[in-house]
């Protein structure tokens, strides 16, 4: 029998099959310890979004920190082993792309900080900010500063009459920003009280559950889940997990943390929530802090 020789098609195809198998074991993380676990390893990388740190704690729990082979060699001085195990991660615009742990290279010895574990710094920068708030009227989220009652941070809810926000379309022939007035969707009340870094708190919070799909979708989109009728519990503890995530990557303290230390505690399982979801909208959040993300096709 002649067999056919592999070629890029078929190797490409067995990785994505792989990936399905990985996003099936998520089921895998009901246990409260294995759950408080994932989080804690998804804080250690924060160069690396949190659903590819998920798939990297997936195949290897061990990891401490983690880079391309062009990275190791480029940036460290230093070589993948021969026989090393590589890691599977999801790149922008491809299929997946592959990362090697520490202790599978060797060479020139690894900045300290590198592998320190993330210290808080307990603020949010300016930019982190102006960008989270800018990239809220993408999605038809308008952010006001109100004064609210002493201890209420704020909330997200459906926009009041004549809520507008100004969306980015695309840019002129000088490239220069078009923006267009068009109608808010959501208006996310912020305590005008508060620093900006609990405020930033209050927003990775009430913007994982618009995105986390607790808010629905309006207009029949499909720019994230549509999972109105959760139960409450379901609802917080996912919004809790996420801002925990998004703030501790950032280095900054949250109450988040001491909410799920509480609940993980008291509960052998955590609720039947869905670590994709939360890790997806984890990612979210930190994007939009990261610069001015492009305009969503309204059509």
């Amino acid at each position: 029998m002649i067999r056919r020789k592999r070629g890029p098609t078929d190797q490409r195809d067995e990785r994505l099959g792989a990936l399905d198998q990985l996003f099936r074991e998520v089921r895998n993380y009901r246990n409260s310890r294995e759950y408080l676990e994932l989080l804690r390893f998804t804080c250690r990388l924060p160069a690396y979004l949190p659903y590819n740190c998920f798939l990297i704690h997936m195949q290897h729990r061990g990891v401490s920190c983690v880079a391309t082979p062009w990275q190791w060699r480029e940036r460290f001085g230093r070589r993948i082993k021969d026989g090393a195990r590589p890691l599977v991660i999801l790149v922008p615009f491809g299929p997946v792309e592959f990362v090697y742990d520490i202790n599978d290279t060797e060479g020139d010895p690894v900045p300290e900080k590198m592998l320190e574990p993330l210290k808080a710094t307990g603020q949010v920068s300016n930019s982190v900010w102006r960008h989270t708030v800018q990239n809220c009227a993408r999605d038809h989220v308008r952010v006001v500063a109100l004064a609210l009652h002493p201890g209420h941070g704020g909330y997200i809810g459906p926009a009041e009459e004549g809520d507008s926000v100004r969306v980015v379309v695309g840019r002129d022939a000088e490239r220069r920003l078009i923006r267009e007035r068009r109608k808010a969707w959501y208006r996310l009340r912020l305590n005008r009280g508060y620093d900006r870094t609990t405020r930033y708190m209050t927003v990775a919070h009430e913007l994982a559950h618009l995105y986390c799909g607790h808010l629905g979708m309006p207009n029949k989109k499909k720019w994230w889940p549509n999972r109105r009728h959760l139960d409450k519990e379901v609802e917080e503890f996912e919004a809790q997990s996420v801002a925990y995530l998004v703030c501790r990557r950032l280095g900054i303290d949250t109450p988040s943390a001491a909410y799920l230390a509480s609940y993980l505690r008291g509960h052998v399982e955590i609720p039947p929530i869905s670590p994709e979801i939360v890790l997806k909208a984890a990612g979210r959040i930190e994007m939009m802090g990261r610069g001015r993300l492009k305009p969503r096709k309204e059509k």
